[in-house]
């Protein structure tokens, strides 16, 4: 939020009011066409990401982490053929603390590239398979436009009410990934018959990269206390608190009300 409108003005704007630049700490990169995987193995756009947390350190440079999902199990690279479920996806999580006179920007990449690239190429894990790429070995895939989009979502920090620490440092989690029943209910089944419509089993996580203060929450027309809300939450999710910092409640608030739909 921007209480006290402190929030710069795009110099070229035409109407200033309209446009608008507020500094969050928040980025992230969206691989809508297979294309960035394909062509190099996704390096382009680890080097977007990389220029993306090199602006934002402007914000704050004092730890930064990223966040991706991939399948837990990739297709045979020479399998043309695709499953009509989507795959089972996890969280690869990378985080680093800054030090003194290092990049925040490229040690962050370099953990990146450690967590979810090939060690001999470098390149993504799955850059080449069925499960992100239109056309595998020259042939059309299969449900290719059911494929899955890899994207990349992060935060930098400047500790302003705690000391700049590894477990302070974005993106959050609170509770483990845990199997849940989901329901399909997009599907023709759910249109026409309940019966048809059967749960399915996956594995469920949340990350989330957040910048403002969560000092209080709003259950049932009263107000609590951060450090109160923390207790509930180790309660209700059957999870200890995995540090004090006010954004690791806001992972246990949607780990809290996310729906099983």
């Amino acid at each position: 939020t921007d209480l006290f409108g402190f929030v710069p003005i795009l110099p070229y704007a035409r109407e200033p009011s309209s446009q608008l630049i507020c500094f969050c700490g928040n980025f992230g990169v969206l691989l809508l066409n297979p294309t960035w995987l394909s062509i190099d193995g996704g390096r382009t756009a680890l080097d977007v990401l990389e220029k993306m947390v090199n602006v934002t350190m402007m914000r704050g440079a004092q730890s930064g982490g990223v966040v991706t999902f991939e399948p837990d199990q990739y297709s045979n690279e020479s399998n043309s053929q695709k499953s009509p479920s989507p795959p089972a996806l996890h969280g690869v999580r990378s985080r680093v603390v800054n030090a003194k006179r290092t990049d925040l920007s490229k040690g962050l990449r370099r953990k990146v590239v450690k967590d979810n690239c090939e060690k001999l190429t470098g390149n993504l894990r799955g850059w080449n398979k069925s499960e992100y790429n239109n056309t595998v070995n020259n042939e059309r895939v299969a449900g290719s436009s059911n494929r899955l989009v890899r994207g990349f979502f992060g935060h930098t920090r400047f500790a302003t009410s705690s000391i700049s620490s590894f477990d302070g440092t974005h993106p959050h989690q609170w509770s483990k990934r845990r199997a849940y029943n989901v329901y399909p209910f997009g599907s023709s089944a759910a249109m026409f018959t309940f019966a048809k419509v059967r749960p399915r089993s996956i594995g469920v996580e949340n990350y989330i990269t957040h910048n403002g203060d969560f000092e209080f929450y709003n259950v049932n027309g009263k107000y609590y206390d951060l450090e109160v809300v923390q207790l509930w939450l180790e309660k209700v999710l059957d999870t200890p608190m995995p540090c004090t910092v006010d954004s690791a409640g806001i992972a246990g608030v949607i780990d809290l009300l996310r729906t099983q739909g």
